[in-house]
């Protein structure tokens, strides 16, 4: 079995990154499963929690929603924010950032890319919001 056809839990899987980040769960959606490799979706939102400490955000908000076929995890935080006319780079390989070697953000849109999804940056009047969007294997808690 390939390592990105693993079952995962994306929602609980979430949960537990954002519980060691300090960061707030505002909306859950038990039971939203992937395909995907559970390591590389850890990576993924701990680098998302990780960049929004590095922008100062005081406050992290996650929320997870279902759609028909796919689920996106919003990660909101209050920190520095993204300019808007960097809103489409920061995904980019070496995006000179605050100070680190520019890999971080682009790991999570390669790992995203990697499951068949996309990552989204949308900056807020203070903050930034990012966006993971995976295709839904299953969720129960719709059927």
């Amino acid at each position: 079995m390939s390592r990105l056809a693993e079952t995962v839990d994306l929602d609980a899987l979430v949960a537990e990154v954002a519980a060691h980040a300090g960061a707030q769960m505002v909306s859950r959606t038990p039971g939203a499963v992937v395909a995907g490799d559970c390591t590389l979706l850890v990576r993924v939102f701990e680098n998302l929690f990780e960049n929004a400490q590095q922008a100062g955000a005081a406050v992290i908000r996650v929320a997870v929603q279902v759609m028909p076929e796919e689920v996106t995890v919003h990660v909101e935080d209050d920190g520095r924010g993204v300019a808007r006319e960097d809103a489409e780079r920061v995904f980019a390989p070496g995006w000179p950032g605050r100070g680190g070697a520019g890999s971080g953000l682009f790991a999570v849109a390669a790992a995203v890319e990697a499951h068949g999804g996309r990552a989204r940056c949308v900056p807020l009047a203070r903050g930034t919001r990012f966006s993971v969007t995976l295709p839904l294997a299953a969720c129960p808690a719709l059927a």
